[in-house]
């Protein structure tokens, strides 16, 4: 009975350590194919990236649509030297198909890289107010508790500008839903 048990602790065990093998394999090709996504879209883009473009890119929407998948792949991507302002531009855009939770995350980690000297202001500003062509999860779910515990410390932050502290207050009161209302009323609504 003994050995028995012995056995079967034996198969769980290296069932589990074969699993976490499997998943480290997996790590390494998501990132390795984040990676050579980004480069795909990059060499679609010969010159200046624009972003209307980009999202009609196959490649950008193949990366973009893994949503918070890329969070740990993307951070690691940003936090290496070497990759074009165009290429770090993809990367971060590519995350706007992110949920709340996955937003705040890759927010979070943008703002380690910022403190650690591995990203630039303009950068952090992107992930944070992307165009309303990416991303308006933040204005439009700024009720959302997740985004009331977790952007009120970073209107304060000193690495953030004032352009960006100040939009972060006008998401947390709800003021930023309204200026996009009103833009997309009188921007995209035809009139009669």
């Amino acid at each position: 009975m003994f050995r028995m048990l012995l056995s079967f602790m034996a198969v769980i065990v290296y069932s589990a350590i074969s699993m976490d093998v499997r998943a480290q394999e997996n790590s390494l090709q998501d990132r390795v194919s984040f990676a050579e996504r980004v480069l795909r879209t990059d060499s679609e883009f010969q010159g200046s990236l624009s972003k209307s473009f980009l999202l009609a890119s196959p490649e950008f929407q193949t990366l973009s649509n893994r949503g918070n998948a890329n969070l740990i792949d993307c951070i690691a991507y940003l936090s290496e030297s070497g990759h074009t302002y165009q290429q770090r531009m993809i990367s971060i855009l590519a995350m706007h198909k992110s949920d709340v939770p996955g937003y705040l995350a890759f927010i979070g980690g943008m703002m380690g890289l910022l403190r650690a000297g591995k990203l630039l202001p303009h950068e952090i500003d992107l992930a944070i107010a992307p165009t309303l062509e990416f991303s308006s999860l933040l204005i439009e779910h700024y009720d959302d508790p997740r985004i009331q515990a977790a952007l009120p410390p970073l209107t304060t932050a000193p690495e953030l500008s004032s352009n960006i502290k100040d939009f972060l207050k006008r998401v947390l009161t709800g003021q930023a839903l309204l200026d996009v209302d009103v833009f997309r009323d009188n921007c995209c609504t035809p009139r009669k």
